[in-house]
């Protein structure tokens, strides 16, 4: 009985570890996650050998771009700060960041922050000797609606991103 009680509680947590989010910490592991209206998405390739990297991350101009993607899954997250020299907290208001959303799959949606709803990303490592960025964020922001030229926002549906972690090497 002891036994099978241990089988049955070891295949119950190897189960749910799909769904956990990635640890916050900051040694640069490359790793990228959050929870899109309450569902976990990781950065992970679509398999081993994939050419795409799932996570990217870069410093431009003082200006620090992130993205994740799930291959699998076929959601993306990308996040800019302009000016960003150390770590703190920045707001993602489309004056000083921005950040998006987007599901591939069909019919495929876009998501983007502005001033009305917005976020904010908590740099708790920025190392630029070491190449390494860490810290968590989380934003609201709207569809994007595709049939108008130019492209406008539908601020009557709005998405989620809360609990969002980031570890990475910036390349």
């Amino acid at each position: 009985m002891t036994k099978r009680l241990i089988n049955i509680l070891l295949s119950l947590f190897l189960v749910s570890c799909d769904n956990l989010l990635p640890l916050p910490i900051r040694w640069g592991n490359d790793s990228f996650g959050c929870k899109v209206e309450g569902i976990t998405m990781k950065a992970s390739s679509a398999n081993y050998f994939a050419r795409d990297k799932p996570i990217s991350a870069r410093i431009t101009d003082s200006t620090f771009y992130i993205s994740g993607s799930d291959y699998n899954d076929k959601l993306d997250i990308a996040i800019s700060l302009g000016n960003i020299r150390k770590k703190g907290t920045y707001y993602l208001d489309n004056i000083t960041g921005a950040a998006s959303y987007e599901n591939r799959n069909y019919p495929s949606t876009s998501y983007k922050t502005y001033n009305q709803y917005g976020g904010q990303v908590h740099i708790t490592k920025f190392d630029v000797k070491n190449k390494i960025v860490s810290g968590t964020f989380s934003f609201k922001a709207a569809k994007v609606d595709i049939s108008v030229y130019p492209n406008t926002l539908d601020t009557t549906k709005v998405i989620e991103i809360t609990r969002g972690r980031f570890d990475v090497n910036l390349k």
